[in-house]
């Protein structure tokens, strides 16, 4: 089991890097799919948090906002997610 778990991570690690930095965000969404329900809590709250960030550089604010208040997202990314939901509210007001 830690095998997969470092392998997932790895593999969002990637993802993130060949997409995201990249600026390829409906790809990097799509990608990091399989990971939102990954056993490692770590890749998942990743894949999580970059999900909600791809979902806002494609001005999808409302999407966005599930995965930040994710509990897994919170935990993991505390002040950065709170900036993102702040800053993703805004945009749809």
């Amino acid at each position: 089991k830690k095998i997969v778990k470092v392998d997932d991570n790895i593999k969002v690690n990637r993802i993130i890097r060949q997409y995201y930095f990249q600026k390829d965000y409906k790809k990097t969404i799509e990608e990091l799919f399989p990971y939102l329900h990954s056993s490692s809590k770590k890749a998942r709250a990743k894949a999580l948090f970059y999900t909600a960030l791809s979902y806002i550089q494609l001005k999808k604010y409302d999407k966005a906002l599930d995965y930040l208040v994710h509990p897994l997202t919170v935990k993991a990314y505390g002040k950065r997610a709170k900036f993102w939901y702040k800053r993703a509210v805004e945009k749809l007001k």
